[in-house]
């Protein structure tokens, strides 16, 4: 009889591996897109990988010392101190990519035997016909990284069922994330995941604000948000979210003039927010969608994730794409990655972009349009809901100053529509009127 032998591994290249992602963030970034923990062969190497991913996703240094921190106790029981010093003394560095690739080729091996396994297991029982055991292996072996598979009706049958079923439970409740605003959700359905929502608007209509607004209304219904912030810095932002949240001017906010009312008002909601501590920031200034995409994969293992915001599109900084690349081109595969994102991680992913203004300017009717969007093709092809902020006094002084409308210009499930809203920019407030 022949003897069971080891898995297929590599335990070199996840040591050599797991010693460089510590050092290098441009490695680690990159092996967090490919990798999953369970790519790793050695349990000490899943929980050290497991661990590293954590400490990126909140943004902490990696060193031998946070990372024996943030392992803990018990952890560094199984794992020990000495051998996560060996590890990094020892390393022989290479290629990070060409380790990616033998872990990753192992990985699949490993789970090709166990796939092969069962079904050795099901042919030596009656249960099943050889042809339905057939079947089933050669789908598990051609089943893609995001899972997607052909189904039959049985399964679409039973998940529309499910599907229906949760929402009667509901009881006519909206399917989607709640933001707070009443009549925006009903309209919308709520903010769903799965889906890719891109915000346009012209400059000084209020989007960034709209979209902040937007993830705090998330976070405060108990949703986690992640916000890529590649404009503005943490002071600014900070300021911003401080002002829609306890209504304080925000130019006292920035030069410092304040009762002991507005004192008491900021120090609420700073603790309304910790106590939650729900909202994720990055305001890292160079973000490529490399990097984005493996901070959101690392932030979903570590502390969960439910909707993403990017501000903005134009300025995710290209990598490695080839110079030859045109704008509509490049912006079509920054939206495409961040959809596919979505649908794998069950998220939603909000993303703000920029207009051509050049076209808008000599239209009568200033709102704008999905095609009107910087690389308009691509993006709105790969976009689930368009949305677009408009605000009439930026072009007739008589308009109300607060009136500010959402367009609906694509939403796949519903119709294009407008939805009423008020700004009150000095606070950097959107309010929605229905909900008074």
């Amino acid at each position: 009889m022949e003897m069971l032998r080891e898995l297929p591994n590599n335990q070199k290249a996840e040591q050599e591996l797991l010693a460089y992602i510590m050092t290098n963030d441009i490695a680690l970034s990159e092996t967090l897109s490919e990798l999953e923990v369970e790519d790793f062969y050695l349990g000490r190497h899943q929980l050290i990988y497991s661990t590293i991913s954590s400490l990126y996703a909140v943004g902490s240094s990696i060193n031998q010392i946070t990372l024996c921190e943030a392992l803990g106790t018990e952890n560094l029981k199984k794992i020990t101190v000495s051998y996560i010093s060996d590890l990094i003394t020892n390393a022989i560095y290479v290629e990070h990519k060409d380790l990616i690739k033998i872990i990753k080729e192992k990985s699949k091996r490993r789970k090709l035997i166990k796939e092969c396994r069962k079904a050795e297991k099901l042919a030596f029982g009656e249960d099943k016909r050889s042809d339905d055991i057939t079947a089933e292996l050669e789908m598990k072996l051609n089943e893609r990284k995001n899972d997607s598979k052909v189904v039959d009706d049985e399964f679409t049958m039973f998940a529309t069922f499910k599907s229906i079923e949760e929402r009667c439970k509901n009881k006519g409740q909206i399917p989607g994330m709640r933001t707070g605003w009443k009549g925006f959700d009903f309209r919308l359905k709520g903010i769903q995941k799965k889906k890719l929502y891109v915000v346009g608007g012209a400059p000084g209509m209020g989007k960034s604000a709209f979209c902040l607004n937007m993830a705090e209304g998330l976070a405060n219904n108990n949703n986690k948000v992640l916000y890529f912030s590649l404009e503005m810095d943490e002071e600014e932002c900070g300021i911003r979210r401080m002002s829609a949240g306890t209504m304080i001017e925000a130019t006292k906010l920035e030069l410092g003039v304040l009762s002991d009312s507005d004192i008491e008002k900021m120090s609420k909601f700073a603790s309304l927010k910790t106590s939650k501590n729900n909202f994720y920031s990055d305001y890292s200034p160079y973000q490529t969608i490399t990097s984005i995409i493996s901070k959101c994969k690392a932030l979903k293992k570590s502390k969960g994730l439910d909707v993403v915001f990017v501000d903005h599109l134009g300025l995710i900084d290209k990598g490695d794409v080839d110079d030859a690349v045109g704008m509509s081109e490049q912006l079509g595969r920054f939206t495409w990655a961040l959809k596919q994102l979505a649908e794998e991680l069950d998220i939603a992913v909000v993303v703000l972009s920029q207009l051509k203004t050049g076209a808008i300017s000599t239209r009568n009717d200033k709102r704008p349009f999905a095609y009107d969007i910087e690389g308009s093709k691509k993006i709105e092809q790969n976009a689930n809901v368009i949305l677009m902020c408009y605000r009439d006094i930026k072009y007739n002084e008589e308009a109300d100053p607060e009136a500010m409308e959402i367009l609906v210009r694509k939403f796949r499930g519903g119709m294009e529509q407008v939805i009423d809203m008020k700004a009150k920019l000095q606070y950097y407030k959107i309010f929605d009127p229905a909900n008074f």
